[in-house]
This record gives structure tokens, sequence and C-alpha cells, in this order.
């Protein structure tokens, strides 16, 4: 082949290879985050379930001290 030819051939395969790299990294990016935000959401929940008892028990107690008052 022509010098010049061979010479597109690599810089062509050379751009491929860090075209695939690049999708790499950011699937593995994009993965990262998607996990952080799936361990936050079950972190949040878990958050909010334990006020949704601590309001329970509140109310328990606070209806009991009504009761007794």
């Amino acid at each position: 082949l022509h010098l010049s030819i061979r010479r597109q051939r690599q810089m062509c395969i050379r751009d491929r290879v860090q075209d695939d790299e690049r999708k790499k990294l950011r699937h593995a990016e994009f993965t990262s985050e998607y996990h952080a935000l799936i361990k936050h959401h079950r972190d949040t929940n878990k958050i909010l379930k334990q006020l949704q008892d601590n309001e329970q028990i509140i109310n328990y107690y606070l209806k009991q001290s009504h009761e007794v008052a």
C-alpha cells in the first residue's frame, strides 16, 4: 500500500480503539453512578421507614399520655 493510505488506515484503527475505550469508560462511569443512585434510594427508603416507625411510636405514647391525663 502507498505510505499515505497505510498511515490513514493506522489512524482510523487508532481512532476506533480510542472510541471503544471512551465508550467503555463512559459505560463504567454510568454503571458506577447508577449503583450509587440505587444505594442512595435504598438508604433514603430505610430512613423514611425509620421515621414512619418513630412517628407511630410517638403517636402511641401521645395517645397513652392523653388517656392517663
